[in-house]
């Protein structure tokens, strides 16, 4: 893959302390939902969802916790598959930045009812969840934060979680700056885009960190380009 045979440790314009300015933030982050629309980001975790409360009794209440929120666009789509499928849900969005977590709430309408809470995932305890899903969050990991985020989401989800990010390729990488630039995403979008992409893990890549967590989990790819990290299902809530 030449250039993308390995993944790319270049930093994304979003990472660190964000773009350090609020209105930029919101601005960028809100064209990342448009993205994630067009593209169905989100479709891989709401499947995973979908499957794992088949599991459970129907009326069960659930907590879900999204981790690396951002502007909340995953949580308000966990939000409206809760209300089709009548399952009370508690959701709790949790981002590094500031920046963000207003953003989330300023898209959020208050009859959702979503808590958004700014913190390090690392040095944080987080609430109860019965469930823990993250979307387009792992790439902007390094393998080491990666290998202490494993054993984090095992610990931590009472029955199951799931990682959903992209797979590295040369299509997506060449293509994803030219539907940025026809769709007029804002250039911040068109670079860590491409930067997203080559800093994403192979499915090979994700086994391999998998074996050295000492984690159990599947790895499967999902169009386009993507693919899901993800645990199965320990025990029922049912009695809880």
């Amino acid at each position: 893959m030449g250039k993308l045979a390995r993944r790319s440790l270049q930093a994304e314009l979003m990472d660190g302390d964000g773009l350090g300015d609020p209105a930029l933030q919101a601005r960028v982050l809100a064209d990342l939902a448009r993205v994630n629309r067009l593209t169905r980001t989100h479709q891989p975790v709401l499947q995973f969802l979908r499957q794992s409360w088949s599991l459970l009794p129907a009326g069960q209440a659930v907590a879900v916790l999204d981790v690396g929120s951002g502007e909340g666009d995953l949580l308000r789509a966990i939000w409206q598959l809760a209300r089709d499928e009548q399952r009370p849900v508690s959701l709790t969005g949790l981002d590094l930045h500031p920046d963000s977590t207003r953003a989330a709430q300023a898209a959020t309408p208050a009859a959702m009812d979503i808590r958004f809470i700014t913190a390090d995932v690392f040095s944080f305890e987080p609430p109860a969840s019965d469930y823990i899903v993250n979307s387009q969050l792992a790439h902007h990991l390094s393998d080491a934060q990666l290998l202490a985020f494993l054993p984090w989401l095992q610990r931590h989800a009472r029955l199951a979680w799931c990682i959903a990010d992209l797979r590295r390729a040369w299509l997506p990488y060449l293509g994803f700056r030219w539907l940025a630039r026809l769709a007029g995403w804002h250039w911040v979008v068109r670079i860590d885009g491409t930067r997203s992409i080559a800093r994403a893990c192979t499915v090979r890549e994700w086994q391999a960190l998998l074996a050295q967590a000492g984690v159990a989990a599947s790895v499967r790819r999902h169009l386009p380009f993507r693919l899901t990290v993800q645990s199965l299902p320990r025990r029922s809530l049912a009695g809880v």
